[in-house]
């Protein structure tokens, strides 16, 4: 992790999302995530990752996975946590997946609540389109930032990839490279 958070200060970025399962394999507290990243001029912009919240077999693990992903980020001073809802698993109707998902989606904002895990404004904390590079593929990003902008939204853009680690970082680069070619055509933070 060391190594990742220095190539990510070294390539312009402003901060990062970090997973609890890469914490746990490089052996690290959320302090030691918090301490390099503050000593590197990073901010920890989010906390992600997670287990299926449609399969209503694995609600517990993902309600538990979800608070420990809420905790972690209350520790390392973000105020994001994302997630992604996985697949519906072939057997399960897409009635009782959307049951499963707001029911699991339900325990983890309660714990949100309890831990007082709210944007008391009500606005989004980050916003992204992943696996294609900004400005390429069939995303308009034009219209895409200007409505971001219309809204008042001034928080970060993610850019993640899904690819090998080289391609991954190079295409990281070249995305944030064209949002910020982007943003400034627009005339947008």
């Amino acid at each position: 992790m060391p190594e990742t958070l220095a190539w990510i200060a070294a390539n312009g970025f402003d901060g990062f999302q970090v997973w609890q399962r890469r914490i746990d394999a490089a052996g690290l507290k959320a302090s030691d995530v918090a301490t390099m990243a503050r000593d590197l001029g990073l901010e920890v912009t989010a906390v992600g990752g997670g287990p299926n919240l449609v399969d209503p077999r694995s609600a517990q693990e993902a309600i538990d996975a979800f608070r420990g992903f809420l905790n972690l980020s209350v520790e390392l001073g973000c105020r994001i946590v994302t997630a992604e809802s996985k697949a519906k698993p072939d057997d399960l109707s897409d009635a009782d997946a959307w049951a499963s998902t707001a029911e699991t989606v339900a325990a983890i904002c309660a714990h949100a609540k309890d831990i007082v895990f709210t944007d008391a404004g009500g606005n989004a904390g980050q916003a992204g389109v992943r696996d294609v590079a900004a400005g390429e593929g069939r995303v308009g990003y034009p219209a895409y930032l200007s409505a971001l902008a219309a809204t008042g939204y001034d928080g970060y853009l993610t850019v993640e990839m899904h690819m090998g680690a080289e391609t991954r970082r190079r295409q990281a680069v070249e995305a944030a490279d064209n949002l910020r070619t982007l943003l400034a055509a627009a005339s947008v933070r």
